[in-house]
């Protein structure tokens, strides 16, 4: 947990959110932030997370849905991802589907890269 908490500093998270080659969103309830996602303009999904009370209640799908939406703003023809294996069927039941093998993630895990092609 350590090695993928390590990058997620308060910094490093601001200067996500105001750079101008990605697109960060944020899902609320009530006024508490439950979900964040972040897009990169070469169409790469880098984060896409909700909180677990968050789950299987529409923010992961509404947040995917807006970087989908920027991607296609930005005139690309698709958009990737490296799934964890818990978000790996979210994905696949998204339109995504798997484009390569797994790869080694942070300690232990793995992600699993998926893709999917964007429409007008």
């Amino acid at each position: 947990m350590g090695a993928w908490l390590a990058n997620k500093t308060v910094e490093n998270v601001a200067k996500w959110i105001l750079a101008d080659d990605r697109l960060c969103v944020v899902a609320a309830d009530e006024g508490d932030v439950v979900g964040f996602g972040m897009i990169t303009r070469n169409g790469e999904i880098q984060l896409l997370y909700v909180a677990p009370e968050a789950r299987f209640k529409g923010a992961s799908k509404l947040m995917l849905r807006a970087l989908e939406q920027q991607a296609l703003y930005w005139g690309l023809k698709a958009v990737s991802a490296s799934s964890s294996r818990t978000a790996r069927s979210f994905y696949l039941s998204c339109g995504y589907a798997p484009s390569g093998e797994s790869v080694k993630g942070f300690g232990i895990t793995s992600g699993y890269p998926v893709s999917k092609p964007l429409f007008r």
